[in-house]
Protein backbone atom coordinates (compact mmCIF):
# COMPACT_ATOMS: atom_id res chain seq x y z
CA UNK A 1 0.00 0.00 0.00
CA UNK A 2 1.22 3.51 -0.78
CA UNK A 3 2.36 5.34 2.35
CA UNK A 4 1.29 8.87 3.22
CA UNK A 5 4.55 10.79 3.60
CA UNK A 6 3.55 14.15 5.04
CA UNK A 7 6.11 16.71 6.21
CA UNK A 8 4.99 20.00 7.67
CA UNK A 9 7.36 22.98 8.17
CA UNK A 10 6.74 25.30 11.10
CA UNK A 11 4.82 28.21 9.65
CA UNK A 12 4.77 27.25 5.96
CA UNK A 13 4.49 24.00 3.98
CA UNK A 14 6.96 23.41 1.16
CA UNK A 15 6.11 20.74 -1.35
CA UNK A 16 8.41 19.10 -3.85
CA UNK A 17 6.06 20.17 -6.62
CA UNK A 18 6.38 23.80 -5.63
CA UNK A 19 10.15 23.55 -5.65
CA UNK A 20 10.16 22.15 -9.15
CA UNK A 21 7.68 24.70 -10.45
CA UNK A 22 9.16 27.89 -8.98
CA UNK A 23 11.96 29.31 -6.89
CA UNK A 24 9.81 32.13 -5.63
CA UNK A 25 9.15 30.32 -2.35
CA UNK A 26 12.75 30.86 -1.33
CA UNK A 27 11.74 31.62 2.24
CA UNK A 28 11.09 27.89 2.66
CA UNK A 29 14.69 27.06 1.72
CA UNK A 30 17.92 27.20 3.62
CA UNK A 31 19.59 28.57 0.47
CA UNK A 32 18.58 29.41 -3.09
CA UNK A 33 19.15 25.99 -4.65
CA UNK A 34 16.47 23.34 -5.12
CA UNK A 35 17.12 20.15 -3.21
CA UNK A 36 18.17 21.89 -0.03
CA UNK A 37 14.78 21.73 1.68
CA UNK A 38 15.26 20.89 5.35
CA UNK A 39 12.56 18.45 6.44
CA UNK A 40 14.52 17.46 9.55
CA UNK A 41 12.54 19.87 11.69
CA UNK A 42 9.13 18.79 10.36
CA UNK A 43 6.93 17.46 13.15
CA UNK A 44 5.93 13.80 13.24
CA UNK A 45 2.43 13.16 11.91
CA UNK A 46 0.02 10.32 12.78
CA UNK A 47 -2.94 9.64 10.49
CA UNK A 48 -5.22 7.06 8.97
CA UNK A 49 -3.39 5.32 6.15
CA UNK A 50 -4.93 6.12 2.75
CA UNK A 51 -3.78 5.43 -0.77
CA UNK A 52 -3.86 9.14 -1.46
CA UNK A 53 -4.10 12.44 0.38
CA UNK A 54 -7.83 12.89 0.88
CA UNK A 55 -10.60 11.28 2.85
CA UNK A 56 -11.88 8.00 1.45
CA UNK A 57 -14.61 5.49 2.19
CA UNK A 58 -13.40 2.12 3.48
CA UNK A 59 -15.70 -0.80 2.55
CA UNK A 60 -15.69 -3.51 5.23
CA UNK A 61 -16.88 -6.55 3.25
CA UNK A 62 -17.86 -9.58 5.34
CA UNK A 63 -19.83 -12.81 5.33
CA UNK A 64 -23.02 -12.59 7.43
CA UNK A 65 -21.79 -15.21 9.91
CA UNK A 66 -19.91 -15.17 13.22
CA UNK A 67 -17.48 -12.35 14.00
CA UNK A 68 -15.39 -10.50 11.43
CA UNK A 69 -12.26 -8.45 12.13
CA UNK A 70 -11.59 -5.51 9.84
CA UNK A 71 -8.19 -3.84 10.11
CA UNK A 72 -7.76 -0.15 9.42
CA UNK A 73 -4.19 1.15 9.25
CA UNK A 74 -2.62 4.06 11.09
CA UNK A 75 0.64 5.52 9.76
CA UNK A 76 3.51 7.60 11.09
CA UNK A 77 5.05 10.20 8.75
CA UNK A 78 8.36 11.66 9.87
CA UNK A 79 11.60 12.63 8.15
CA UNK A 80 13.53 9.93 10.03
CA UNK A 81 11.00 7.26 8.86
CA UNK A 82 10.56 5.96 12.42
CA UNK A 83 11.00 7.38 15.91
CA UNK A 84 12.80 6.24 19.01
CA UNK A 85 9.66 6.75 21.08
CA UNK A 86 6.04 5.74 20.64
CA UNK A 87 3.26 8.03 19.38
CA UNK A 88 -0.45 7.65 20.00
CA UNK A 89 -3.88 9.13 19.37
CA UNK A 90 -7.44 8.74 20.61
CA UNK A 91 -10.06 7.11 18.37
CA UNK A 92 -13.74 8.05 18.61
CA UNK A 93 -16.88 7.29 16.59
CA UNK A 94 -19.05 10.15 15.30
CA UNK A 95 -22.71 9.16 14.76
CA UNK A 96 -23.72 12.59 13.49
CA UNK A 97 -21.09 12.39 10.73
CA UNK A 98 -22.39 8.93 9.73
CA UNK A 99 -25.90 10.33 9.33
CA UNK A 100 -24.62 13.35 7.42
CA UNK A 101 -22.86 10.98 5.01
CA UNK A 102 -26.18 9.24 4.27
CA UNK A 103 -25.65 6.08 6.33
CA UNK A 104 -27.02 4.63 9.57
CA UNK A 105 -24.83 4.60 12.70
CA UNK A 106 -23.91 1.05 13.70
CA UNK A 107 -25.15 0.25 17.23
CA UNK A 108 -22.31 -0.22 19.70
CA UNK A 109 -23.67 -3.68 20.55
CA UNK A 110 -22.72 -4.88 17.05
CA UNK A 111 -18.99 -4.07 17.13
CA UNK A 112 -16.03 -3.57 19.42
CA UNK A 113 -12.82 -1.55 19.02
CA UNK A 114 -10.20 0.23 21.09
CA UNK A 115 -10.41 3.88 22.13
CA UNK A 116 -6.83 4.67 21.15
CA UNK A 117 -4.03 3.58 18.84
CA UNK A 118 -0.28 3.50 19.46
CA UNK A 119 2.60 3.26 17.00
CA UNK A 120 5.51 1.79 18.99
CA UNK A 121 9.06 3.10 18.74
CA UNK A 122 10.77 1.91 15.57
CA UNK A 123 7.53 1.23 13.68
CA UNK A 124 5.83 3.18 10.91
CA UNK A 125 2.47 1.43 10.39
CA UNK A 126 0.09 -0.41 12.73
CA UNK A 127 -3.33 -2.02 12.42
CA UNK A 128 -6.41 -0.76 14.20
CA UNK A 129 -8.83 -3.72 14.42
CA UNK A 130 -12.62 -3.44 14.54
CA UNK A 131 -14.51 -6.63 15.41
CA UNK A 132 -17.99 -6.77 13.84
CA UNK A 133 -20.68 -9.21 14.99
CA UNK A 134 -21.38 -10.03 11.36
CA UNK A 135 -23.78 -12.88 12.12
CA UNK A 136 -26.24 -10.54 13.85
CA UNK A 137 -25.95 -7.46 11.60
CA UNK A 138 -28.85 -6.51 9.32
CA UNK A 139 -26.94 -5.38 6.25
CA UNK A 140 -30.04 -3.84 4.67
CA UNK A 141 -29.79 -0.98 7.20
CA UNK A 142 -26.86 0.72 5.48
CA UNK A 143 -24.64 0.79 8.56
CA UNK A 144 -21.35 2.68 8.78
CA UNK A 145 -18.78 3.98 11.28
CA UNK A 146 -17.13 7.40 11.12
CA UNK A 147 -13.89 7.35 13.10
CA UNK A 148 -11.82 10.35 14.13
CA UNK A 149 -8.23 10.56 15.39
CA UNK A 150 -7.58 13.21 18.05
CA UNK A 151 -5.37 14.07 21.03
CA UNK A 152 -2.11 13.12 19.35
CA UNK A 153 0.75 12.35 21.74
CA UNK A 154 4.27 12.53 20.33
CA UNK A 155 2.91 13.47 16.90
CA UNK A 156 0.56 15.95 15.25
CA UNK A 157 -2.62 14.87 13.46
CA UNK A 158 -3.17 16.36 9.95
CA UNK A 159 -6.73 17.62 9.49
CA UNK A 160 -7.07 16.07 6.03
CA UNK A 161 -6.29 12.54 7.25
CA UNK A 162 -7.85 12.41 10.70
CA UNK A 163 -11.19 10.80 9.75
CA UNK A 164 -12.33 7.67 7.96
CA UNK A 165 -15.78 6.39 6.98
CA UNK A 166 -16.12 2.60 7.26
CA UNK A 167 -19.15 1.30 5.33
CA UNK A 168 -20.37 -2.23 6.09
CA UNK A 169 -20.89 -4.45 3.06
CA UNK A 170 -22.16 -8.02 3.04
CA UNK A 171 -20.58 -10.83 1.06
CA UNK A 172 -23.09 -13.58 0.33
CA UNK A 173 -22.07 -17.10 1.30
CA UNK A 174 -23.29 -18.07 -2.17
CA UNK A 175 -20.85 -15.77 -3.98
CA UNK A 176 -18.13 -17.47 -6.02
CA UNK A 177 -17.34 -19.36 -9.20
CA UNK A 178 -19.54 -22.26 -10.26
CA UNK A 179 -19.04 -25.10 -12.72
CA UNK A 180 -22.20 -25.30 -14.82
CA UNK A 181 -23.96 -27.89 -16.94
CA UNK A 182 -27.39 -28.23 -18.53
CA UNK A 183 -29.26 -26.72 -21.43
CA UNK A 184 -31.30 -23.76 -22.60
CA UNK A 185 -34.31 -24.74 -24.71
CA UNK A 186 -35.84 -22.45 -27.29
CA UNK A 187 -39.50 -23.05 -28.20
CA UNK A 188 -41.26 -22.02 -31.37
CA UNK A 189 -43.97 -20.04 -29.62
CA UNK A 190 -45.15 -18.80 -26.27
CA UNK A 191 -45.80 -22.24 -24.71
CA UNK A 192 -44.21 -25.68 -24.56
CA UNK A 193 -47.04 -26.89 -26.81
CA UNK A 194 -45.59 -24.79 -29.63
CA UNK A 195 -42.77 -27.31 -29.96
CA UNK A 196 -39.02 -27.21 -29.46
CA UNK A 197 -36.99 -25.15 -31.90
CA UNK A 198 -33.53 -26.12 -30.61
CA UNK A 199 -31.29 -26.58 -27.56
CA UNK A 200 -28.10 -24.88 -26.42
CA UNK A 201 -25.69 -26.65 -24.08
CA UNK A 202 -24.64 -24.92 -20.87
CA UNK A 203 -21.08 -25.51 -19.68
CA UNK A 204 -18.04 -23.74 -18.27
CA UNK A 205 -17.49 -21.52 -15.25
CA UNK A 206 -19.91 -18.80 -14.19
CA UNK A 207 -19.21 -16.27 -11.40
CA UNK A 208 -22.04 -15.32 -9.05
CA UNK A 209 -21.71 -11.96 -7.29
CA UNK A 210 -23.33 -10.67 -4.11
CA UNK A 211 -26.50 -8.61 -4.29
CA UNK A 212 -27.77 -9.29 -0.76
CA UNK A 213 -26.86 -11.81 1.92
CA UNK A 214 -29.16 -14.40 0.34
CA UNK A 215 -29.17 -13.27 -3.29
CA UNK A 216 -26.48 -13.54 -5.97
CA UNK A 217 -26.49 -12.35 -9.56
CA UNK A 218 -24.86 -13.76 -12.68
CA UNK A 219 -25.23 -15.10 -16.20
CA UNK A 220 -28.55 -16.72 -17.06
CA UNK A 221 -27.91 -20.09 -18.70
CA UNK A 222 -25.31 -20.21 -21.49
CA UNK A 223 -23.47 -17.08 -22.57
CA UNK A 224 -25.46 -17.05 -25.79
CA UNK A 225 -28.57 -15.97 -23.91
CA UNK A 226 -26.96 -12.59 -23.31
CA UNK A 227 -28.99 -12.20 -20.13
CA UNK A 228 -28.51 -12.25 -16.37
CA UNK A 229 -30.63 -13.19 -13.37
CA UNK A 230 -30.77 -13.03 -9.59
CA UNK A 231 -30.88 -16.24 -7.55
CA UNK A 232 -32.54 -15.79 -4.17
CA UNK A 233 -31.93 -18.65 -1.73
CA UNK A 234 -34.81 -19.09 0.71
CA UNK A 235 -32.66 -20.54 3.51
CA UNK A 236 -35.36 -21.81 5.85
CA UNK A 237 -36.83 -25.23 6.57
CA UNK A 238 -35.50 -28.50 5.25
CA UNK A 239 -32.77 -28.72 2.64
CA UNK A 240 -32.37 -28.42 -0.23
CA UNK A 241 -33.62 -24.86 0.07
CA UNK A 242 -35.99 -23.45 -2.51
CA UNK A 243 -34.60 -20.83 -4.88
CA UNK A 244 -36.57 -17.99 -6.42
CA UNK A 245 -35.19 -16.81 -9.75
CA UNK A 246 -35.71 -13.08 -10.29
CA UNK A 247 -34.76 -10.42 -12.86
CA UNK A 248 -31.30 -8.99 -12.18
CA UNK A 249 -31.97 -5.66 -10.38
CA UNK A 250 -28.55 -4.33 -11.42
CA UNK A 251 -28.91 -5.08 -15.14
CA UNK A 252 -29.49 -2.56 -17.89
CA UNK A 253 -32.84 -2.62 -19.64
CA UNK A 254 -33.16 -5.52 -22.07
CA UNK A 255 -30.33 -7.56 -20.53
CA UNK A 256 -32.45 -9.50 -18.03
CA UNK A 257 -35.89 -11.12 -18.50
CA UNK A 258 -38.75 -9.06 -17.10
CA UNK A 259 -40.01 -12.09 -15.15
CA UNK A 260 -39.46 -15.82 -14.70
CA UNK A 261 -41.83 -18.77 -14.43
CA UNK A 262 -40.58 -20.79 -11.48
CA UNK A 263 -39.94 -24.47 -12.28
CA UNK A 264 -40.05 -26.60 -15.43
CA UNK A 265 -40.94 -30.21 -16.19
CA UNK A 266 -37.64 -31.05 -14.49
CA UNK A 267 -38.80 -29.69 -11.14
CA UNK A 268 -38.35 -26.55 -9.01
CA UNK A 269 -35.19 -24.56 -8.44
CA UNK A 270 -33.20 -25.52 -5.31
CA UNK A 271 -29.91 -25.00 -3.48
CA UNK A 272 -28.20 -27.78 -1.52
CA UNK A 273 -25.85 -26.32 1.15
CA UNK A 274 -24.20 -29.71 1.72
CA UNK A 275 -22.90 -29.88 -1.85
CA UNK A 276 -23.07 -26.12 -2.57
CA UNK A 277 -25.13 -26.83 -5.67
CA UNK A 278 -27.79 -24.80 -7.44
CA UNK A 279 -30.32 -26.70 -9.55
CA UNK A 280 -32.15 -24.06 -11.56
CA UNK A 281 -35.32 -24.76 -13.58
CA UNK A 282 -37.14 -21.72 -14.98
CA UNK A 283 -38.96 -20.41 -18.01
CA UNK A 284 -39.20 -16.89 -19.43
CA UNK A 285 -40.35 -15.04 -22.53
CA UNK A 286 -37.71 -13.31 -24.64
CA UNK A 287 -38.10 -9.83 -26.13
CA UNK A 288 -40.16 -11.31 -28.97
CA UNK A 289 -42.52 -13.06 -26.54
CA UNK A 290 -41.18 -16.56 -27.32
CA UNK A 291 -40.69 -19.13 -24.56
CA UNK A 292 -37.24 -20.08 -23.32
CA UNK A 293 -36.50 -22.61 -20.57
CA UNK A 294 -33.29 -23.13 -18.61
CA UNK A 295 -32.40 -26.35 -16.78
CA UNK A 296 -29.00 -25.82 -15.20
CA UNK A 297 -26.85 -27.31 -12.45
CA UNK A 298 -24.24 -25.04 -10.82
CA UNK A 299 -21.65 -26.49 -8.45
CA UNK A 300 -19.37 -24.24 -6.40
CA UNK A 301 -15.69 -24.63 -7.27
Amino acid sequence: MKMNYLFKNTGRVCTVLALLATTMLSSCLKDNSPGSVDFSKSPALISWQYSGFSKVTEPAVMLPVGNFTYNLEVALSVSSVTLGSSVSASVAENDAAVTAAGYTPLPTSLYSMGSSVTIPAGQQLVKFPIVFKAGTIDFTKGYALYLTLSNGSGASIPSNLNTVLVVLKVKSIYEGNYTTSGQRTRFKGTTEASGVLDHFAISGTVPLATYTANTVIGQAGDSGSGETWALQVNATGATPYSVTVLPDPTAASGTTPSSFTQGTANGPSTYDPATKTFNIHVGYLNASGVLREIDETMVAQ
